[in-house]
């Protein structure tokens, strides 16, 4: 059984826990390229996005 303790520790060192396939109970630990980080103290949203975030028509990934 995994723990919170691991589980975090983990995370900390871009670890993350994954099974092969769907219903499956053996877990894997996956370790993804590197990516970037975007600064959100700097960002300038325009104006049509944040029309269309109002709207509903774009949003976070589901």
């Amino acid at each position: 059984m995994l723990t919170a303790s691991e589980l975090l520790s983990a995370y900390a060192r871009g670890l993350f826990p994954m099974a092969a396939a769907a219903g499956e109970d053996e877990l894997y630990w996956f370790n993804p390229d590197p990516r970037g980080i975007l600064p959100l103290g700097n960002l300038h949203a325009s104006r049509t996005l944040l029309r269309d975030l109002r709207r509903g028509l774009v949003g976070p990934p589901c």
